[in-house]
C-alpha cells in the first residue's frame, strides 16, 4: 500500500508540476484539422470507404496536449484538446463541445454527455464526492470511500505507441454503488498515460488515453 500510495502521490507531482503557460491555449489549429478529419470519417462512412485511421506520425509535431477519450455507454470516442488549465484543472474539448476536467489525474466534470458528472470532490485521501445528474434531470450525490489495491506491470499500446507502466486499481465503495477505476502509471515519470474512470450509474465509465505530453 506504502508503494502504491507513493506512485499516485509521484503522479500527482508531476501532474502539477507539467502546468505552464505553453499549455493554457485555445487550440484552434488543432481542433481545425480534428475537424477535418471528422467531415472527412462522415463523407466516408457515407460513402462506403473507412476512414483513415489515427496514426502516431499525425500527432507527433502537436504541440497541445491532446487525448482520445471514449465513454462506451454514451457511444463516445473522439479526440479532445486540451484547451484550459486553471491551476490543476484541464479541459479538454471535443469538436462536438463535449468537455472533460481532470484534476491531478483524476476525472472531476463532463459536460456534454447525457448524464454529466457535475463534480466529484475529494476529502482527505480516501473520501469522494460525486455529483451527478439522473435521468430525471436531478442532481444526486453519493459518497464513496476509496482504497487503492494491486499494483501490476503491463503493457499497453496507445495509437502505435507501446508502454509498459504499472497498473494500479482503486476500489470506491458506498452503501448503494460500488465501482473500480484502474490507471496505468509510468514508473519513471509518474505521468499516467490511461485510465478507466467512472463517471455515474448511467455512463459507467470514461477511458482516457493521453496522447502526447
Amino acid at each position: 500500500m506504502k508503494r502504491i500510495g507513493l506512485l499516485i502521490g509521484v503522479a500527482i507531482a508531476i501532474s502539477l508540476g507539467a502546468c505552464s503557460s505553453k499549455n493554457n491555449v485555445a487550440g484552434g489549429g488543432l481542433m481545425s484539422d480534428t475537424a477535418k478529419k471528422m467531415i472527412a470519417a462522415r463523407k466516408a462512412k457515407r460513402s462506403g470507404v473507412k476512414p483513415k485511421p489515427l496514426s502516431r506520425a499525425s500527432i507527433a509535431n502537436v504541440d497541445q496536449s491532446i487525448a482520445q477519450i471514449s465513454v462506451p455507454r454514451a457511444g463516445v470516442k473522439s479526440l479532445f484538446t486540451m484547451v484550459s488549465q486553471n491551476g490543476s484543472n484541464r479541459t479538454f474539448l471535443n469538436k462536438g463541445g463535449k468537455t472533460f476536467t481532470i484534476r491531478n489525474n483524476k476525472l472531476v466534470a463532463t459536460r456534454g454527455l447525457e448524464f454529466d458528472l457535475m463534480a466529484m470532490g475529494s476529502s482527505g485521501s480516501n473520501d469522494r464526492t460525486y455529483r451527478y445528474l439522473t435521468p430525471e434531470n436531478h442532481l444526486a450525490q453519493i459518497q464513496f470511500r476509496c482504497e487503492f489495491e494491486g499494483q501490476t506491470s503491463e503493457t499497453i499500446t496507445i495509437v502505435e505507441k507501446s508502454y509498459t507502466l504499472a497498473r494500479v486499481e482503486e476500489v470506491c465503495k458506498s452503501p448503494t454503488h460500488a465501482f473500480k477505476n484502474r490507471y496505468w502509471i509510468s514508473q519513471a515519470s509518474g505521468k499516467v498515460w490511461k485510465s478507466e474512470q467512472w463517471i455515474g450509474p448511467q455512463m459507467g465509465h470514461a477511458i482516457i488515453e493521453i496522447l502526447n505530453n
